[in-house]
């Protein structure tokens, strides 16, 4: 008997140590529970999904007024398709959507690289938002964008440390002040990586790589804001323009690293009406006949490196633009084509009061045409008018 209750006592403490080992590796690997949705699922309350398996094959949410959705720490598989149009639908409430990886599927919608998405993850109509630290991936580029709001206020919004790939269009900020979207890397986003209108936002330490992805779309669009800063942001190898202004006052844009463009990579442009109309991309983004534009004020750019792009700087109508200490590499293909494409009577004739000081510009070599690219050696100053001159 004293045998066989030590035998029991060895196995009882086996089956305890076994079942901690397991619980350990649980918690180490992610070990989720796993919840399976179909239909609508409408949050009028607080509901809360922690370490969990999300199957969203056939599901979706829907938040009301009262209602809080948190999802955090979890995985989430859903298919995106006519019959069920979205992740989450917010009309009002609030959203917390922390530390997750969101697996996308497609299914029945058309690819259109030139079109602007029918269909988004997220929709919000009005309600709180944070959405910090997750994974985004989908399938079929050029088919649904990532967020976008409606034209109803919001305010404190704070999308940041995401990583969003292969979505057709990014994060889409109508009306809404005082947003931080910062920390994101965006990979082979389409259409606008960030669209936004509104106040007294930040923009800072984003990664953009191939916005655009190789067909339509800007990896910043900025269209009547007033107060933001566009700060140590890294845009790379763009389809169209790096960062686009219209309508904008008091923006500061610093610190960033613009390479590899197919156009120009900073341009700000008149606020007309007939310039969105006869734009297919504008058009889209800003649909109606009767828009109304700010005027464009006070644009600070200082301290940015500006490299490789098809042309650097431009700029339509606006007052007072400050242009200092940035550097521009370039290559043109003989001296009059480098002294027009750098001359800002031609690329700022718009600006009324230019402050230019401080620039710099080296020639560009690449591997057809070589030279010597160390950083310290060859550059010569920018200046305010007539074009660079090389010996």
């Amino acid at each position: 008997m004293k045998v066989k209750g030590r035998f029991s006592l060895k196995i009882t403490h086996l089956v305890s140590y076994m079942v901690s080992i397991l619980a350990y590796l649980c918690f180490q690997t992610y070990c989720f529970a796993a919840v399976v949705l179909h239909g609508n699922q409408v949050i009028n309350t607080a509901t809360t999904y922690n370490n969990t398996d999300l199957d969203l094959t056939d599901g979706r949410f829907t938040i009301n007024t009262g209602g809080t959705l948190t999802i955090q720490n979890s995985t989430i598989t859903m298919t995106i398709s006519p019959t069920n149009p979205f992740l989450i639908q917010m009309n009002d409430g609030n959203l917390n959507f922390n530390n997750n990886k969101v697996i996308v599927k497609v299914s029945n919608i058309a690819q259109t690289p030139n079109t602007d998405a029918l269909y988004r993850l997220i929709n919000v109509t009005k309600g709180g938002v944070n959405i910090t630290t997750n994974t985004f991936n989908i399938d079929t580029p050029y088919t649904v964008g990532l967020f976008l709001t409606q034209n109803n206020v919001t305010s404190g919004y704070k999308i940041n440390q995401n990583i969003i790939n292969n979505f057709h269009g990014g994060i889409y900020l109508m009306n809404s002040n005082n947003a931080e979207v910062n920390g994101n890397e965006f990979t082979n986003v389409s259409f606008s990586n960030i669209f936004y209108s509104g106040n007294l936002s930040k923009f800072m330490r984003n990664i953009f790589s191939f916005p655009g992805n190789l067909q339509l779309g800007n990896a910043i669009d900025i269209v009547n804001s007033e107060g933001l800063t566009i700060s140590h942001n890294v845009i790379t190898s763009g389809s169209n323009y790096g960062i686009s202004i219209i309508g904008g006052n008091k923006i500061f844009i610093e610190h960033n690293k613009i390479t590899d463009g197919k156009s120009y990579a900073i341009i700000i442009l008149t606020p007309e009406s007939s310039l969105i109309r006869n734009n297919k991309y504008l058009s889209q983004l800003l649909p109606g006949k009767k828009q109304k534009f700010n005027q464009n004020s006070n644009i600070s750019i200082t301290n940015n490196y500006i490299a490789q792009n098809k042309y650097g700087l431009t700029s339509g109508a606006i007052n007072t633009l400050i242009v200092t200490k940035n550097t521009f590499i370039q290559r043109f293909k003989d001296t009059s084509t480098r002294q027009y494409w750098t001359n800002n009577d031609n690329l700022l004739a718009g600006v009324v009061n230019l402050i230019w000081n401080d620039n710099i510009y080296k020639e560009a070599f690449t591997q057809d045409i070589s030279g010597d690219n160390t950083p310290s050696l060859q550059f010569v100053n920018f200046p305010s008018h007539g074009g660079v001159f090389i010996n």
